[in-house]
């Protein structure tokens, strides 16, 4: 005679997770991302939006020469700030004097370039840059952090690291007022400290 079989255990099941919500997490940890690089900017570590950063010690790695397409677009953005300025305000940009900021503060206290207009927003950053970078002997660079590349200008062999091109562009869009004039002392008092 035969003992009954026994029917064999249940397999314990681990709790399923669904791809659906692993996508979810993925999506919600880039949106947290995404918003963190929004508000604080690019390697900033918290600093004021579009202020001076001074990354850490041993990150030479993040300088970067721009890439052919970063050159592209820049001046692609310089053109663009020149048409706004012409058409706008009936001013031409030098691309290199202290003048041009009256001319930039002209076109965001007027209103003309949209707060949803990034690209035009930072084409002013960029007229703005090329100003700062004629006057305090910066350098345009590809600045790299673990979250994306950005044209930042560099005072060369410091740390001292300024990113004009989202200066503008940040602040209209957040609705807060930009003064062109502090920017620019801000970046002078960032490369005296450090010059």
């Amino acid at each position: 005679m035969s003992s009954p079989r026994k029917s064999p255990a249940p397999a314990r099941s681990r709790p399923a997770i669904s791809r659906r919500l692993i996508g979810i997490l993925a999506l919600a940890l880039v949106v947290c991302a995404a918003m963190h690089y929004y508000l604080v900017g690019p390697g900033t570590l918290g600093l004021p939006v579009g202020g001076a950063t001074l990354p850490s010690a041993g990150e030479s790695g993040r300088y970067q020469s721009l890439s052919g397409l970063e050159r592209q677009r820049s001046d692609d953005q310089r053109r663009l700030a020149r048409e706004i300025a012409r058409r706008h305000v009936g001013s031409d940009l030098s691309g290199s004097e202290w003048s041009d900021l009256r001319v930039i503060q002209a076109i965001v206290d007027a209103g003309v370039v949209d707060p949803q207009e990034t690209y035009e927003l930072q084409a002013l950053g960029v007229a703005l840059g090329d100003v700062m970078a004629a006057q305090l002997g910066l350098r345009w660079i590809a600045y790299q952090d673990e979250l994306a590349r950005s044209r930042a200008l560099r005072l060369p062999d410091t740390d001292v690291v300024i990113f004009p091109v989202t200066m503008i562009s940040k602040r209209v869009e957040a609705g807060v007022d930009v003064s062109l004039e502090d920017l620019r002392r801000e970046a002078i008092a960032a490369v005296n400290a450090r010059g």
